[in-house]
């Protein structure tokens, strides 16, 4: 596996979470920023939240969201989570630690197959 996805992986966890931090919160949130009637209707759509969202990064939660529901957990878990032991990790999975660390190395090489392919 090549270092460079990890970095990625950082990186996409830190948009992810800067996306978090700029959503709206609540009900009243939802009516000030969309009004009655788009409150009332909640899309559950994931879509790339920010303008100036990098492309490598872009390209990284495309791969992401191809992934296998198992694999899209851990890479969730270990880069979207910010400061989370890793013993919680393995235990919330119910992984051990070897199996855990393979099945990570196993999605973040299928992203960077996807990115490679996605060029």
């Amino acid at each position: 596996m090549a270092d460079w996805v990890k970095y990625l992986a950082q990186d996409w966890g830190h948009w992810m979470r800067k996306m978090d931090r700029q959503s709206i919160s609540g009900t009243l949130g939802r009516i000030q920023e969309q009004g009655l009637d788009g409150a009332a209707i909640r899309g559950h759509v994931d879509n790339i939240p920010i303008i100036d969202f990098p492309r490598d990064v872009q390209k990284f939660h495309s791969a992401y969201k191809r992934l296998d529901p198992h694999h899209q957990k851990i890479i969730f878990l270990d880069f979207r989570i910010a400061n989370v032991p890793h013993g919680e990790k393995f235990k919330a999975l119910g992984l051990k630690k070897d199996t855990y660390y393979r099945r990570r190395r196993e999605a973040l090489d299928t992203i960077v197959r996807e990115m490679a392919l996605s060029k």
